[in-house]
């Protein structure tokens, strides 16, 4: 690999350089290796149009609701998306159609997108610690962590494959986020996805959360499928929970607080079937207090 080549591969994020132009042009990126595979056309890419109204929603409640009403800085949205990997396995099609949903989606939603495609674990590190220590994120009103890749439950831990065959638990991606390492995101929202497989469950997860003093809180987490379960993709087709949500959040996040809307996904993805297979998506809330994207 050509020092230039390894230079590119150094992933940093320049927020003032994302608001010029919203959404990052991929297709520029392929002497690092960050982009997707090439494709004629994308099978069922939704037509995302997201629904807004001018009004805001969280104002004047008696339930605790985070301020989510900046016009122009509502959030910042990390999505990595694992497609090659290094012992030949290899996501199919769907992934291309997920990202391009989940990128679409969140732009309408007035969100800034950072893309990490086909990334190993030190990139990933790095690219979550470049993130969760740039204190530029104070001017925005929450944050959201987008993951999609192969994966399994491992110690009572999710873990995320990379695409050099290594793991890193979504325990250890949440954890960046915790207000004594990341604090531009101090009592703000902070949501996150993880679209993959859960196999292999052995022990249950234990918090030591009892430890710290609030520190843990603000925070959303998200995940296609139940633990010891697989997630359901078909090839050529986006993944069922990443079209159900795109689909449930355009049509809905413009009077909908985020937890109301993960329940509605969840119900669409209870009358999907294969014949053979289900899937039980799941969130875990800790500390979160209501929380409306607005799209106006």
């Amino acid at each position: 690999m050509s020092k230039e080549s390894e230079h590119d591969n150094n992933f940093s994020i320049e927020i003032d350089e994302l608001e010029d132009a919203r959404r990052m042009d991929i297709n520029n990126d392929k002497e690092s290796g960050n982009f997707l595979p090439y494709q004629a056309q994308l099978e069922n890419v939704l037509n995302i149009k997201v629904k807004k109204t001018g009004l805001y929603y969280g104002l004047n409640t008696k339930v605790p609701t985070y301020n989510t009403q900046s016009p122009n800085n509502r959030g910042m949205l990390l999505l990595i998306n694992n497609i090659n990997f290094k012992m030949g396995g290899k996501a199919e099609n769907e992934d291309n159609v997920d990202h391009e949903n989940i990128k679409e989606l969140f732009t309408q939603l007035g969100f800034i997108v950072v893309e990490a495609i086909n990334k190993t674990k030190s990139e990933m590190e790095e690219i979550v610690v470049s993130l969760t220590t740039n204190r530029d994120l104070e001017k925005y009103d929450m944050c959201a962590t987008i993951v999609m890749s192969h994966g399994e439950t491992k110690d009572g831990q999710t873990m995320i494959e990379t695409i050099d065959g290594e793991n890193l638990s979504t325990k250890w991606i949440v954890e960046q986020f915790y207000e004594d390492k990341c604090e531009g995101m101090i009592d703000k929202p902070k949501i996150f996805i993880f679209r993959c497989c859960r196999k292999s469950f052995t022990d249950g997860i234990h918090s030591d959360a009892y430890l710290f003093k609030r520190k843990i809180k603000d925070i959303l987490i998200c995940y296609c499928t139940i633990a010891d379960c697989s997630s359901c993709r078909v090839i050529t087709s986006s993944s069922w929970y990443i079209n159900d949500l795109c689909q449930v959040f355009m049509e809905n996040a413009h009077d909908t607080d985020i937890e109301s809307l993960l329940k509605m996904v969840d119900q669409k993805l209870s009358v999907r079937n294969d014949g053979n297979y289900w899937e039980t998506s799941c969130f875990r809330s800790i500390g979160f207090k209501v929380c409306y994207l607005n799209p106006c």
